[in-house]
């Protein structure tokens, strides 16, 4: 007897619906509907346990993507930084002359009093 026909034969003894449980038929009845409970159980806790795995796995995954952006964000912070340093080092101590006349409009000089 095949495994399928197990199933179905254990199947149709359930649904059979017999009051006394006396016979042994009975009895292989309440084993099946045993044994098919146990399967689903154990199923059911297979089934929750790769939902958990797949849960934290995906958890796992966007903690990964948020920490490669927060890393992106920092490295392109450093760069331009860098760039930055780079370019205060190699003007410093020099003096630019301002050529466009609407960038001086907003400067004003100041007049000194000599304090006696």
């Amino acid at each position: 007897m095949s495994s399928v026909d197990f199933f179905k034969d254990c199947q149709k003894r359930l649904f059979s619906f017999s009051i006394p449980f006396t016979t042994f038929a009975d009895i292989t009845d309440k084993f099946c509907f045993m044994f098919l409970t146990i399967v689903g159980a154990f199923k059911m806790v297979l089934m929750l346990i790769g939902g958990f795995i797949v849960l934290r796995f995906v958890g796992q995954l966007m903690s990964a993507k948020r920490n490669m952006e927060h890393e992106r964000q920092l490295n392109e912070e450093s760069r331009r930084f860098e760039k930055e340093k780079a370019e205060k080092l190699k003007t410093f101590g020099k003096t630019t002359v301002l050529k466009d006349k609407a960038k001086t409009t907003n400067t004003q000089d100041a007049d000194f009093e000599i304090i006696e």
